[in-house]
């Protein structure tokens, strides 16, 4: 049975070399709907404000600590772990194709559109940033979901749900995942591998 499934990316290339110095994520996926999100950001310039960004069909509602989006059938709930004590801005109606003081509106109608904006940021700038996202897929009938928890950040960063445990390397792309005692480490490189329980 494929219990879950990993993949890394080198995001770098997508930004100015002049702002950005690296920006890798990982993604781990837990069945049966949970992903979990780690990014690493180092800027040039530790004043340039970094932004992880969510495009949610409606506006999300709160829940404990976390957001949970609702639409038709489906709900998501969105855990944010790092960074610790975030800026969270709900960007919607007119606001919502414009940023950083300029207007983006689509330029064709493309079926269904988000309605929200969820920006995420740290409460204090500094050159190098952690993310760490939690995004659990549901019906929309269920109330609540596993709480992930982070047992440490130093070296690395170490994060719990329910019996699963991972490890993200905070120098590089990397770490480990152990689910119900079956341990498997991440690739340092860039590629996407599987852990599969019997």
């Amino acid at each position: 049975m494929l219990a879950s499934k990993w993949a890394a990316g080198d995001c770098t290339r997508s930004y100015s070399p002049s702002k950005l110095a690296y920006f890798t994520r990982q993604i781990v996926f837990i069945r049966p709907g949970t992903f979990v999100i780690f990014d690493r950001v180092c800027s040039k310039d530790a004043k340039f404000k970094k932004t992880w960004l969510l495009q949610a069909m409606n506006a999300p509602t709160r829940s404990d600590e976390h957001l949970v989006v609702t639409n038709g059938k489906g709900r998501l709930f969105v855990q944010t772990l790092l960074p610790q004590d975030p800026a969270v801005k709900l960007v919607t109606g007119p606001d919502l194709y414009r940023y950083d003081g300029r207007s983006y509106p689509p330029d064709r109608e493309t079926g269904p559109a988000p309605q929200c904006r969820v920006e995420i940021s740290p409460a204090q700038q500094r050159a190098t940033d952690y993310f760490l996202h939690i995004l659990t897929a549901t019906d929309a009938n269920t109330s609540s979901i596993e709480e992930a928890m982070i047992e440490a950040q130093d070296p690395d960063i170490k994060l719990a749900i329910g019996n699963v445990r991972i490890i993200f390397t905070k120098a590089q792309v990397g770490g480990k995942i152990e689910i119900s005692s079956h341990q498997k480490r991440f690739t340092n490189r860039i590629e996407s591998s599987s852990l599969f329980l019997p």
